[in-house]
C-alpha cells in the first residue's frame, strides 16, 4: 500500500512537472505580449514628445531665419545712419573751416579799413599841411607887390596849384572813400555769410544729434534681437538635447520592443547595424564562418578597450568554472552547449576570447549586453582548407554609441549570418 502511494506522489510529481513545463512558455509569452504593449505605448509616447520638440525645434528655427533678416535690416540701417553721421561730421567741419577762412577774411577786411581811414586821415593832414604852407607863403606878399613884384607870377602859380592840389587831394579822397565803403560792405556781407554758416552748423550739428539718437535706438533694437536670437539658439539646443535623450530612449525602447517580439512571434528579426539592441536579443545564429572546424561562437570582451578574459564578466553557472555573480551581463548561449577552447595561450598563439559550441548547430546567439549592434564580415584566405565562406561573419555590440572602446564591447564570431 505504502509503495502504491509513493508511486501515485511520484507520478503526481512528474505530472505537476511535466504540467509546469507545458505551462511556462505560455505563461512566458503572455508576460512577454504584455510587455511588448507597454513597449509600444511608450514608444508612441516617445515618438508624441518627439513630434512636439521638433515643432519647437521648427517654430524656434523659423524665428531664427525672421531674427536673421530683421539683423541684417537693422545692419544695413546701422550703417546707413554711420554713414549719414560721418558726412554730417564732415560737413560741419567743412563749415568750421569756412567760419574760420571769413573770421580771417574779417579781420583782413576790418584791418584794409583801417589802412584806408589811416591813409585818408594822412592823405588829408598832409594836404592840409601843404595848403597852410603855401596859405602863409602866400601872405607875406602884399597885394600891391603882386603887381609890382618879380614874384607876382610865381603867387599866381601858388594859387592855381593849391587849387590843382585841393582837387587831386579831394579825387583821392574820393577814391580812398569808396574803397572803405567797398571794404565795409564785404565786411558786412562776410559777417552775414558767417552767420548763415554758423546758423547751418547748428542745425546740421542737430540732424547730427538726431542721426545718433536713431543709431542707438538701433543699436538697442539690434541688443534685443541678438538676446532674443541666443535665448532662440539655446532654447533649440536644449530642444536638441531633449531630443537626443528621447531618441536614445527610443532606440532602447526599440531594442526591447525587437527582443519581446522575437518572444511574442518566435522569430529572428532583421536587425539593422547600427542599431540599439536589449540584452537578451537575438541577434544571429551559431555558424562555421571563417575560420573554424565546426560550428562554434567565438566570443570576446573588452572593457574599456583593453581585453578581459570573459569568464570574468559572464555571469556564473552557465560554464563550470566561469563567470561571476551578480554579473549585469547575459550568458551568449541558451540550451546544451560546451567550452571548446578558454581564454589564454593556445597553439602558439594568443587566444582573446572563449569559443562555445552549441548542440544545435544553428542555435540562436544572444546579446550579452544592452548596446549599439554592428554587422561585419572579415575574409580569409580561400587557399587555407580552415576557411568557410570565404570569411567570418560577426557582430560587435558597443555599450558607447559614440566611442567603441567606452564601457563594454562584446564580439561574436564565426556566425551563420
Amino acid at each position: 500500500m505504502t509503495k502504491i502511494l509513493l508511486n501515485v506522489s511520484k507520478i503526481f510529481t512528474v505530472l505537476i512537472i511535466i504540467f509546469s513545463f507545458a505551462i511556462f512558455p505560455a505563461i512566458v509569452k503572455a508576460s512577454a505580449e504584455s510587455d511588448l504593449e507597454a513597449i509600444q505605448k511608450q514608444l508612441e509616447d516617445i515618438r508624441k514628445r518627439k513630434g512636439g520638440i521638433q515643432n519647437e525645434i521648427n517654430n524656434e528655427n523659423a524665428k531664427q531665419n525672421e531674427y536673421a533678416r530683421e539683423l541684417y535690416r537693422l545692419k544695413n540701417e546701422i550703417d546707413l545712419l554711420g554713414a549719414q553721421i560721418e558726412e554730417k561730421e564732415l560737413t560741419v567741419q567743412e563749415l568750421q573751416l569756412k567760419i574760420q577762412i571769413l573770421e580771417k577774411d574779417i579781420r583782413d577786411a576790418i584791418a584794409k579799413i583801417d589802412d584806408a581811414e589811416g591813409e585818408i586821415d594822412s592823405l588829408q593832414d598832409q594836404t592840409d599841411k601843404r595848403l597852410i604852407d603855401m596859405y602863409l607863403s602866400q601872405k607875406t606878399f602884399s597885394d600891391l607887390d603882386l603887381f609890382f613884384s618879380s614874384h607876382g607870377t610865381d603867387i599866381i602859380k601858388i594859387d592855381l596849384y593849391q587849387t590843382s592840389l585841393q582837387a587831386e587831394t579831394n579825387s583821392l579822397l574820393e577814391e580812398l572813400g569808396k574803397k572803405k565803403v567797398e571794404l565795409a560792405r564785404r565786411k558786412t556781407k562776410m559777417e552775414e555769410d558767417k552767420i548763415q554758416i554758423e546758423k547751418d552748423e547748428a542745425q546740421i550739428s542737430e540732424e547730427k544729434i538726431a542721426l545718433e539718437r536713431d543709431k542707438a535706438s538701433i543699436d538697442q533694437q539690434r541688443d534685443i534681437y541678438y538676446r532674443k536670437r541666443n535665448e532662440s539658439l539655446a532654447k533649440i539646443d536644449d530642444s536638441k538635447d531633449a531630443l537626443g535623450l528621447l531618441t536614445t530612449e527610443e532606440q532602447q525602447a526599440l531594442g526591447e520592443q525587437r527582443r519581446l517580439e522575437q518572444i511574442v512571434f518566435d522569430r529572428i528579426n532583421s536587425i539593422p547595424s547600427g542599431s540599439y539592441v536589449a540584452k537578451g536579443t537575438i541577434i544571429g545564429q551559431q555558424g562555421c564562418t571563417g575560420y573554424c572546424t565546426g560550428p562554434h561562437l567565438h566570443f570576446a570582451v573588452k572593457v574599456n578597450g583593453g581585453y578581459q578574459n570573459p569568464c570574468s564578466v559572464l555571469p556564473s553557472g552557465y560554464l563550470s568554472g566561469c563567470g561571476i555573480s551578480g554579473s549585469s551581463m547575459d550568458f551568449p548561449q541558451r540550451g546544451s552547449y560546451v567550452l571548446t577552447s578558454g581564454y589564454g595561450w593556445r597553439w602558439g598563439s594568443f587566444h582573446y576570447g572563449i569559443d562555445v559550441a552549441n548542440y544545435n548547430a544553428s542555435a540562436p546567439i544572444y546579446a550579452a549586453h544592452s548596446g549599439y549592434m554592428y554587422s561585419g564580415f572579415e575574409p580569409c584566405s580561400s587557399t587555407n582548407p580552415l576557411c568557410k565562406n570565404g570569411g567570418a561573419n560577426y557582430r560587435i555590440i558597443c555599450q558607447n554609441q559614440y566611442n567603441c572602446n567606452a564601457g563594454f564591447k562584446t564580439m561574436y564570431w564565426h556566425l551563420r549570418n
